[in-house]
């Protein structure tokens, strides 16, 4: 019998996990991020993700990381990006705030 439905199974699985725990500056400092990524990363693996986790990552590396991940994206993958760490929004503008953040101005 022939479809002309794919299933799920014939695609890619993958997922980016970014966990941030240890801010520079250390009243932002977070208890669960990384142990959140780490815990979802081994969940993810059981079903078969490909799965990318990185934990305390400055600017450069989270831009870096975010970016070289996307250009392994193929049409028909299923992906999954989660971030577990600060967070700003302006102006309905969403941010995800790295570990060296003495460089924001709030």
């Amino acid at each position: 019998m022939t479809t002309t439905h794919e299933s799920l199974s014939d695609h890619r699985k993958l997922a980016l996990i970014i966990g941030n725990d240890n801010y520079h500056r250390s009243e932002n400092s977070l208890n669960y991020s990384i142990q959140t990524a780490n815990e979802l990363n081994n969940l993810l693996e059981q079903i078969d993700f490909h799965v990318t986790t990185r934990c305390d990552l400055e600017k450069y590396d989270m831009t870096t990381t975010i970016v070289n991940f996307t250009k392994t994206i193929k049409d028909g993958d299923l992906v999954l990006f989660y971030f577990s760490g600060h967070g700003y929004q302006v102006k309905d503008i969403n941010y995800l705030i790295p570990i060296n953040d003495a460089w924001i101005k709030m």
